[in-house]
């Protein structure tokens, strides 16, 4: 009884096997990226995440659905599932780039509060994307408080 509760749950939230299978690759990508952010630096592991092909038409639900599992796994909030801009950034590109869309990720960076007794000025950092140039899925805009120091690929070819 308790095997059917399991597959009939599963058949609710996937439709169809590929969603499972895409469900599967964003959990996945999001439990190799602590060990890849240890092995790589930046350009290494964004070459590494950038598809070689990807599809020629972005489906929009496919779209929703890759936003929808990447934030409902690092929502989770504990473990290796936390929420961070760089975590969200980095598998949102992946995926979304590998199905179509022409996307770029940046980075950038401000001043943080300076901590009582500390010599230097923090700094606080964050990853976001664009899409033909325009800030894409951030509630806010990021260049408005971050100085950008870092975007991947050039905008001349992010549409590639």
């Amino acid at each position: 009884m308790k095997k059917k509760a399991v597959v009939n749950f599963f058949c609710v939230i996937f439709n169809k096997i590929e969603d499972l299978v895409l469900w599967g690759r964003i959990f996945t990508l999001i439990c190799q990226l602590p060990l890849l952010f240890r092995l790589l630096n930046i350009q290494p592991l964004l070459k590494l995440l950038t598809p070689k092909k990807s599809d020629s038409a972005m489906n929009s639900d496919r779209e929703e659905k890759i936003i929808k599992w990447t934030d409902t796994i690092l929502g989770w909030n504990f473990f290796i599932f936390r929420t961070s801009c760089l975590k969200r950034s980095l598998v949102l590109y992946h995926f979304l780039k590998q199905s179509g869309l022409p996307l770029q990720i940046n980075f950038g960076v401000r001043k943080a509060a300076k901590n009582v007794g500390e010599q230097w000025p923090l700094l606080a950092g964050h990853g976001w994307l664009s899409l033909s140039g325009q800030t894409y899925l951030e509630k806010n805009e990021p260049l408005h408080t971050f100085k950008l120091i870092y975007s991947f690929p050039p905008l001349q070819q992010a549409g590639q």
